[in-house]
């Protein structure tokens, strides 16, 4: 009877959410596309990925750092993968694995949603809109590949700390035992989950530091955090502790190994700060408006910023997004394979909305920290961090390994972060519909999201959105 009455409940929030169910519908076909169009061997090293895999399969043990080229990233990705195909999938048939994470993440950013943002349906369809068609999401939940399945793990996580912070006594033991386990899994798929981990220290500080509670109540509202850190670290301490033993570092690059390491021997002679001009952080090169494929914005002159926008909005390294026939007879080149003019003509469109998404995401950001530490409202302060720890992991990562036209800014590497910055879009938008002045800006925003969305539709439906001649 119960089971009975909570599926009435769920059809009848359902029907209650047609717009957003429709949303999510379009956000799960196109991840569903990948597997119809994408060519697997197209995901970011897959060749290389994939190595790992056979060696663990051939082995039964994960290979040493240096015995293969990927075999630096932690191992549960590889791990799992060696065991579905043990049990008999095919590797073609591993890509369902990347695309359920996709889709099983689009459902906790619904559901982060609703929590995070119950006073404006407006917000709420806008970040779901955009979290369903940005191309870098899709993209890389069609990849066989760790990033889809991390980017499940640290979704998961950041909710669960979030409802931590809401919550006292066992119950926020509860949600901070479960968001430890799930952070210790995500550092075994991918390093890029200790962002989550160190905007949850920041905030777990911050809560210490200006709650208004007296020394004692305080305290006893940390402890679960360090429960936290405790089963992360007893989950994964493990394998990041070889990593200590052997290359006295806790997180390895390939530009560590000897594959990669002669990329880097004078780079790393530089002190940190001199690495990169000055520009490499504040320039804006127009050329990504016309162009946004590599190697517009990083030669002669590398910018973080607009490779960073051009690679989350559109396929800017062109690792076959599309997955259009290579006409030879329509080819602009675009580093691996041809482009046709029309996906250069909706690239084109997706970088300009995209750009305008970006712009409205971090006025929303500085708008929204300010008024969220005022009201002491750690979950959302916690939650903030994380887009802010996501860049700076990745401007970090390209000065230390100045090596630009290997990849190392890359709009896909940084979705496992992106769920709060699809809630300041929304937050964005909803700012726009309290006043007739703004409708302009509105609209403007709502055009942005049409063109991004236009571009990932017809590069994996087909479907023109857009003129593109």
């Amino acid at each position: 009877m119960n089971l009975k009455r909570a599926a009435t409940n769920l059809f009848g929030w359902l029907r209650s959410r047609k717009p957003e169910v429709a949303v999510f519908l379009l956000g799960a076909l196109l991840r569903i596309s990948m597997s119809w169009t994408y060519p697997r061997s197209c995901a970011f090293d897959y060749g290389d990925h994939w190595d790992v895999v056979k060696w663990i399969l051939a082995h039964g043990q994960i290979p040493q750092v240096e015995a293969l080229r990927e075999a630096f990233h932690p191992p549960f990705f590889y791990v799992t993968s060696a065991l579905w195909l043990k049990a008999g999938f095919t590797a073609n048939q591993l890509v369902a694995e990347p695309i359920t994470c996709g889709i099983l993440r689009l459902a906790l950013i619904w559901w982060g949603l609703e929590i995070y943002l119950p006073h404006s349906r407006a917000a709420r369809l806008s970040a779901l809109a955009l979290a369903c068609v940005m191309a870098a999401s899709v993209h890389v939940d069609g990849m066989v590949h760790p990033e889809a399945l991390n980017g499940l793990w640290t979704t998961s996580a950041m909710l669960l700390a979030a409802a931590g912070f809401r919550r006292s006594g066992k119950d926020r033991w509860r949600f901070a035992c479960a968001a430890g386990v799930l952070l210790g899994v995500g550092m075994l798929t991918k390093i890029s989950a200790s962002v989550i981990v160190a905007s949850l220290g920041v905030a777990c500080a911050a809560e210490l530091l200006w709650q208004r509670r007296d020394l004692r109540a305080k305290l006893l509202a940390a402890v679960p955090w360090a429960a936290t850190l405790a089963l992360c670290v007893a989950i994964c301490g493990w394998y990041f502790a070889r990593n200590v033993r052997e290359y006295h570092k806790l997180f390895l690059t390939s530009f560590d190994l000897r594959f990669e390491h002669s990329m880097v021997v004078e780079s790393d002679k530089t002190p940190y700060l001199y690495r990169r001009p000055l520009g490499f952080f504040v320039g804006w090169d127009p050329a990504i408006f016309r162009f946004p494929y590599y190697s517009t914005s990083v030669r002669p002159n590398s910018q973080f910023w607009p490779v960073a926008v051009a690679s989350t909005f559109v396929d800017y390294w062109n690792f076959s997004f599309s997955g259009l026939a290579r006409d030879k007879a329509t080819q602009i080149g675009a580093l691996y394979y041809p482009l046709s003019p029309r996906i250069l003509r909706a690239s084109q469109f997706a970088v300009a909305g995209g750009t305008a998404i970006f712009l409205a995401v971090v006025a929303a950001w500085f708008n929204t920290i300010g008024k969220v530490f005022q009201r002491r409202d750690f979950a959302t302060f916690f939650l903030l961090l994380i887009p802010l720890f996501t860049l700076l992991s990745a401007m970090h990562f390209a000065v230390t390994n100045p090596v630009d036209q290997y990849g190392v800014i890359k709009g896909v590497y940084m979705q496992f972060g992106a769920p709060p910055m699809y809630a300041l879009f929304g937050l964005a938008v909803a700012w726009t519909t309290r006043n007739s002045d703004r409708w302009p800006v509105f609209a403007l925003l709502m055009c942005a999201l049409w063109l991004v969305g236009a571009y990932t539709i017809y590069c994996r439906l087909r479907l023109p959105l857009l003129p593109l001649g």
